[in-house]
């Protein structure tokens, strides 16, 4: 890379937009797999839209921490660097996903944290279109007749309990959003380290 560079073959922008291009569509191949060998066998309503918003969700969410590969590796000069500073990211965006961590209680440095983390989006898409099997009802939980309280059951008091309340397109948007910010500041990474080439 440094010879093209150094002989003005093509910008720092080019190089890194084709190499995260040509591999992103080598990367596509795991959720395709994934979602397609999963989807029939993990129970969930196997409709046509509902298997396109899974795949959908495969997609973004492996683009998006494709580029927030591609952004680390540009920032951080050796290999073992890049694997520990984008397992730091991920460790800090799976903390506020709604999985590990009741959003409906959280404080404000985890609520805020979750605002922004597509991992979290992920979360949700993928259990948006994965609980939809749930049925409307309700049911008792355990104690005598006299104790037994009414538990709502539904995708909707689910998705409520762990605070999912964005919905389909806007975690998509999201998702997409972070692999736009992701690329142009991978993009910026890597011009600014080859400035003086």
């Amino acid at each position: 890379m440094r010879r093209e560079l150094a002989g003005k073959m093509y910008s720092a922008t080019a190089y890194y937009l084709g190499c995260f291009f040509s591999n992103l569509l080598i990367s596509l191949l795991q959720p395709l797999i994934m979602v397609s060998i999963l989807f029939y066998n993990i129970g969930t309503i196997t409709e046509f839209h509902n298997f396109l918003m899974l795949m959908s969700f495969g997609i973004l969410t492996n683009s998006a921490f494709s580029g927030q590969g591609y952004f680390v590796g540009a920032l951080v000069p050796d290999g073992d660097g890049a694997k520990v500073v984008n397992l730091l990211f991920i460790m800090i965006f799976v903390a506020s996903n709604g999985i590990l961590s009741n959003l409906a209680s959280a404080n404000w440095f985890i609520s805020l944290l979750s605002s922004i983390s597509p991992v979290r989006y992920c979360c949700e898409g993928f259990l948006r279109a994965l609980s939809g099997q749930i049925p409307n009802y309700r049911a008792a939980t355990t104690g005598g007749p006299s104790e037994a309280a009414v538990i709502p059951i539904s995708q909707d008091d689910v998705l409520n309990k762990l605070d999912y309340n964005t919905g389909n397109a806007k975690c998509a948007a999201y998702l997409a959003l972070w692999l736009v910010v992701w690329i142009a500041l991978g993009c910026i990474a890597l011009n600014i380290k080859t400035r003086k080439l």
